[in-house]
């Protein structure tokens, strides 16, 4: 099951300028990509994050389009402990912690449910379509980007 890979901009920008010194790619040019809907917006918690391989897959000329969420007849329900601890193994590096999980599913409209001794159960299909719409299903390395 592919998970997508979440990092703030500043974080995105510092990882490329490690990987290549010389990139041409800035925080206007990413917001503006946001901003055009190129790449998927995504607000989670108080900062703006980017699924690296739908970025990079950009830059590398993929085609990307959102694709409309069609709810399962069941619900597929897991703890917001085990979600985490899910994306924490793909992804060591992942903004996805166990409360800001729980911010964002509210803040979307996710449907959710506490349970009397303060379980939260989550419909995952719905979450990761929130988390991806644009239903990316590969890892994409980080592209060259030369000066001219």
């Amino acid at each position: 099951m592919y998970l997508p890979r979440l990092r703030r901009i500043d974080t995105v920008i510092k990882e490329m300028k490690q990987a290549d010194g010389n990139t041409v790619v800035s925080r206007f040019f990413l917001t503006k990509l946001l901003k055009e809907g190129k790449i998927t917006p995504l607000k989670y918690g108080d900062s703006w994050v980017i699924n690296i391989d739908e970025l990079y897959g950009f830059i590398n000329g993929m085609k990307f389009e959102d694709k409309s969420y069609i709810p399962p007849v069941k619900r597929n329900i897991r703890k917001s402990g085990e979600i985490w601890r899910t994306f924490q193994a793909e992804d060591p590096d992942t903004k996805i912690h166990k409360f800001n999980l729980r911010l964002f599913v509210k803040e979307q409209g996710i449907w959710y449910f506490v349970s009397s001794v303060g379980h939260w159960v989550i419909d995952a299909d719905e979450l990761m379509y929130k988390l991806n719409p644009r239903e990316i299903n590969c890892k994409v390395d980080m592209p060259r980007l030369p000066l001219a």
